[in-house]
């Protein structure tokens, strides 16, 4: 294995899957979790709802930046 074959190796692992490449990984995730926010909210948990639907925000932001 040359020099070249082992800088493909570590290049390949820091990219990103080809699956979630779109974006499309993290839309299930988003529509489920704000669906849940929202039943916490219609069922009167209001701040509860809040609160976790800006966690959630913030949490998938942190995941779709890669971090």
């Amino acid at each position: 294995m040359s020099a070249e074959d082992d800088f493909r190796l570590w290049e390949r692992e820091f990219r990103e899957p080809e699956a979630d490449r779109d974006g499309w990984g993290v839309l299930p995730v988003a529509v489920g979790v704000a669906a849940g926010c929202f039943v916490l909210v219609a069922f009167g948990e209001v701040m509860l709802g809040l609160i976790a639907l800006g966690l959630a925000g913030v949490i998938l932001l942190l995941w779709r930046s890669g971090m």
